[in-house]
């Protein structure tokens, strides 16, 4: 099971000031079951991956995830 509560995430710009691209963001995925990410670029899909697999920690919030999950990056 993969268990998402609470999780902010921000980069920050070259000007300095924060962007903000996930925002308090709570989900479960029950094992077994797939899940579809949509949405515009740079809404923070890509980053979500990542901190699903843990290459980058969260700001906020807790994850949980199996030991065995991977991320496969889109440019080799």
């Amino acid at each position: 099971m993969i268990e998402i509560k609470n999780v902010s995430h921000r980069f920050e710009r070259r000007d300095g000031q924060g962007l903000l691209v996930l925002d308090d963001l709570s989900l479960t995925v029950a094992p077994g079951r797939r899940l579809g990410l949509v949405g515009d670029n740079g809404s923070g899909k890509s980053t979500l991956l990542r901190v699903l697999a843990g290459v980058e920690q969260p700001d906020g919030g807790r994850i949980v995830r199996p030991p065995d999950i991977a991320l496969l990056e889109q440019d080799l």
